[in-house]
């Protein structure tokens, strides 16, 4: 391959082959480094669940009097509220990390990181104040983050390779919205009888 050409993001993806009494796909992800993971897909009750609590705040009111003679308030929503801006910014800031480290922790099963802490010890040069995760699934995110996953590239690859997994195939997305026209009066394949000519 010419250097200057690039692969397809899906041909750094394999389909696994199923074992009896697996229940979800398997796929296999090559890493920049050559390396190769084996990721399978995340339950979307498992998302919901690790990210029921983070709620988007409600935005300020804003009471408006009126003006005019006998008239009264009128209560409005401020969406453009700066301060509600940024939080609903750090709010999503936070789904996202929670959704990305579920991803990793529970998505890729080939990685257990080595009981020594050399690759601790590497860190810890470069951040000497760095707040290591707690417990196994920790110790395992961090482990990913800081030595295996080590580009901008990895990221992408294994992120796509589980939205892939997790996301409903076009076929059935198709499908869905079939039946949801159907149930829709006026919006289903049926032919509409027309009205009879008069004499």
């Amino acid at each position: 391959m010419n250097k200057n050409e690039t692969k397809d993001a899906k041909q750094y993806i394999r389909e696994l082959p199923m074992d009896e009494g697996q229940w979800g796909r398997l796929v296999e992800v090559e890493l920049t480094t050559g390396h190769k993971l084996t990721v399978r897909s995340v339950p979307p009750y498992l998302v919901d669940r690790a990210t029921a609590k983070i709620v988007l705040p409600d935005p300020p009111v804003r009471i408006i009097k009126s003006q005019l003679p006998g008239g009264g308030e009128e209560r409005l929503l401020d969406e453009q509220d700066p301060e509600y801006i940024l939080a609903v910014n750090r709010t999503r800031e936070e789904r996202t990390v929670v959704t990305t480290e579920l991803f990793w922790a529970y998505g890729i099963t080939n990685v257990d990181p080595p009981e020594d802490d050399a690759w601790k010890r590497e860190v810890e040069e470069y951040i000497p104040d760095i707040k290591w995760r707690a417990g196994k699934l920790g110790r395992k995110l961090d482990f990913l983050q800081f030595a295996v996953i080590t580009a901008q590239e990895d990221m992408l690859r294994i992120q796509g390779a589980i939205m892939d997994l997790t996301r409903p195939s076009p076929e059935l997305v198709a499908e869905q919205m079939r039946i949801f026209r159907d149930q829709i009066p006026g919006e289903g394949t049926e032919e509409l009888e027309q009205p009879q000519e008069r004499d």
